[in-house]
Order: C-alpha cells, then structure tokens, then sequence
C-alpha cells in the first residue's frame, strides 16, 4: 500500500525503489499475513459471543490478503 500511496503523490522513483528493496522480502510478508490471521481467526473462535460484523470484516481482510499474494505470481502472465 505504501508505494500507492507514493505514486499519487508524485514520488513513483521511490515507490519503485522501495518496491524492488522489499521484493526479496515477500514470502516473509506472506507468512507474518498468514500467521497473523490464523491468530485473528483463533481469537474469534475463542470468544463465547460471535459477532457478525467482526465475521464479515475477516473474511474480506482475509480474501485481499490472498489476492494481494496472488498478483504478484499472476503478473507475468497477463504483462506485455
């Protein structure tokens, strides 16, 4: 999200360095992803009263950050 955030505001030289800077970083990414919603999910399963909000708002934080790691692996394939 940060180098978005860079690129509307005009700096897209250092949204692209800090791009390639933190790439060999990635799978490190993904596991601190996964294992903090693994921890989300095992939190809400603990507590007695469910919320339905507090449900819906983990399933979508959960299926963006499963595209956000897809699209990299995707990329190649749909780039000119």
């Amino acid at each position: 999200m940060g180098p978005i955030i860079l690129i509307s505001l005009g700096a897209s030289g250092l949204a692209m360095t800090i791009g390639t800077v933190l790439t060999p970083y990635r799978p490190l990414f993904a596991i601190l992803s996964v294992a903090f919603l693994g921890y989300s999910y095992y939190n809400y399963e603990k507590q007695g009263v469910k919320n339905k909000k507090t449900e819906i708002l983990l399933t979508m934080v959960t299926i963006m950050v499963i595209l956000f790691m897809i699209i990299p692996v995707l990329y190649p394939y749909f780039a000119y």
